[in-house]
C-alpha cells in the first residue's frame, strides 16, 4: 500500500484530522476520531477506493495476456468450432429437419 498517498488524500478530504493509517496483513486500518459518522464513512470509502487501486489482479491478468500472445494457450483452442463452422452446421441441421418433415399435414380422423 502507498500509505503516504492515502494519508495525503485523507488530509485533503479532512484537513487537520487525527486519523492514522496502518497496513495489517495487506488490509488498511484507519484509527482515529472524527466529528461525525458521515465523515467516518467518507474516510472509510476513500480508503476502500484507494486500496482497490493497488489490490487488484492487474499483474496476474497482464502475465496471462503475455503468455497467451506468446502462444502458450493454443492447446485450449484445439477442437473449438469456429462461429462460421457452427453457423453452417446449424443451417444444415435445420435444412435436414425441414426435409424430413412432411410438407402437407393430413387431418387425423377417428371413430
Amino acid at each position: 500500500h502507498n500509505l503516504g498517498g492515502l494519508r495525503r488524500a485523507i488530509e485533503a478530504l479532512d484537513p487537520g484530522s487525527v486519523v492514522k493509517v496502518f497496513s495489517v496483513d495487506r488490509n488498511l486500518v484507519l484509527d482515529g476520531i472524527v466529528d461525525s459518522p458521515v465523515r467516518a464513512e467518507n474516510l472509510r470509502q476513500l480508503a476502500a477506493r484507494f486500496a482497490a487501486l493497488f489490490i487488484n489482479d492487474d499483474d496476474a491478468t497482464y502475465s496471462i495476456a503475455r503468455r497467451f500472445l506468446a502462444g502458450e494457450f493454443e492447446w485450449l483452442e484445439r477442437g473449438i468450432v469456429s462461429l462460421e463452422t457452427y453457423r453452417q452446421q446449424v443451417e444444415a441441421a435445420l435444412a435436414a429437419e425441414a426435409e424430413a418433415e412432411p410438407s402437407v399435414q393430413e387431418p387425423v380422423h377417428t371413430g
